[in-house]
């Protein structure tokens, strides 16, 4: 944190975004050099100490925060808690809280108050090795930013189409903190006191879970009937995972999308929606299946070209495995396809299929200028 380049961190627990809590080594390579010392003499400006030269740096870094554009960033402001907890800089805990409060009840930003309850929620689920079990403050600031969170998805419903990746995102997010904040505590450390801890630090009551899911599902069903096509599909499809919807309900929003004459791009945006927050469902429904095969069927060769950048994206995020699991299930509803599909051809680059592609429709509208466009149909 103070820059003296006596050690560097190089694995373990990264407690500042939240990721791989489960380990518990960290790994550091230490080594001293005449730098070092230089950068000692240099923070002894800050204070006799190290705690005192770290607890200078902070409250820099907070009277900075309304300097640079950040005045209202939740997100920016939670990362000087964490930091603060990491660091060991425990009595500026009271401070930072309410810091991160004010900043809550003043963020407009849907992005920065869903990284905030993200944070708070490593910042929770780290609370032993972090020093911070003991205070109540910090579970009540994460139910906190969760509400805030619910108070501004109702402006997903009018994002941009290029911006309906970045909602997409922030609705798996959400999810996760949901699904953290609605389970006991023993199901998310394990720790053996955690009967002791639920009044303070544990997993909420039944009665407060039951409220905390009601305004998500609440919050997704309005998503469902009146968002865009990527967040409209993508707050369905977590409706349905939630157990909040049966089938027929994700029916209903699937087949304004994709049902029959559904518009190309709003069709192709509501998959980037479905593949982006549940791909399973894809992977395991043949009648979703169905319904996206014969709305392709429907295109044109011009159409498909135009759109087959954005389906690559949709599909970016299957296993290898799953992609071809999806081939097949889908080739199999067409005679012949299956057995062409197999053929490996290692010699055709990205650009050869380009060409060949737009090739094929150059000849294409040759013969339908001709009038043999009978030509072209596929023999049974």
């Amino acid at each position: 944190y103070l820059g003296t380049g006596l050690g560097q961190w190089r694995g373990g627990p990264d407690f500042l975004s939240g990721s791989r809590l489960e380990l518990l080594i960290e790994e550091w390579q230490v080594a001293w050099n005449p730098l070092v010392e230089a950068r000692l003499i240099e923070l002894a400006a800050d204070g006799s100490t190290l705690p005192d030269a770290a607890l200078a740096r902070l409250r820099r870094e907070e009277a900075a925060l309304g300097l640079d554009g950040r005045g209202h960033s939740a997100g920016a402001a939670v990362r000087l808690l964490v930091r603060a907890c990491l660091v060991g800089l425990h009595e500026r805990l009271p401070q930072l809280l309410a810091l991160v409060a004010r900043h809550l009840a003043a963020d407009p930003e849907l992005d920065s108050v869903s990284d905030c309850a993200h944070q708070l929620l490593g910042l929770w689920r780290a609370r032993a090795p972090l020093g911070v079990q003991d205070n109540a403050g910090v579970r009540a600031l994460l139910l906190r930013a969760w509400s805030a969170s619910l108070a501004l998805l109702p402006g997903l419903a009018a994002v941009k189409a290029e911006q309906e990746g970045d909602g997409v995102r922030n609705l798996v997010a959400l999810r996760a903190i949901r699904t953290a904040l609605a389970a006991p505590a023993s199901a998310q450390d394990g720790e053996q006191e955690a009967g002791q801890e639920a009044g303070q630090e544990g997993g909420p009551d039944r009665a407060q879970a039951s409220a905390l899911d009601d305004a998500w599902h609440a919050a997704l069903a309005r998503l469902a009937d009146g968002a865009g096509p990527g967040i409209a599909l993508a707050a369905g499809a977590l409706l349905f995972l939630d157990g909040a919807a049966d089938e027929a309900r994700l029916a209903a929003v699937l087949a304004a999308r994709f049902g029959p004459g559904a518009d190309a791009a709003e069709a192709v945006r509501a998959l980037g929606g479905l593949m982006a927050a549940a791909p399973e469902l894809l992977l395991t429904r043949p009648g979703l299946q169905a319904d996206l095969d014969r709305i392709m069927e429907g295109w044109d060769d011009a159409t498909f070209l135009h759109y087959l950048p954005d389906l690559r994206l949709a599909f970016a995020g299957l296993k290898p495995q799953e992609t071809a699991r999806l081939a097949t299930a889908l080739a199999q509803t067409h005679a012949g396809l299956d057995d062409a599909l197999s053929t490996v051809h290692y010699g055709v680059s990205e650009e050869d299929m380009g060409a060949g592609a737009a090739l094929q429709a150059a000849l294409a509208d040759c013969l339908q200028r001709d009038g043999l466009g009978g030509w072209m149909a596929v023999a049974p």
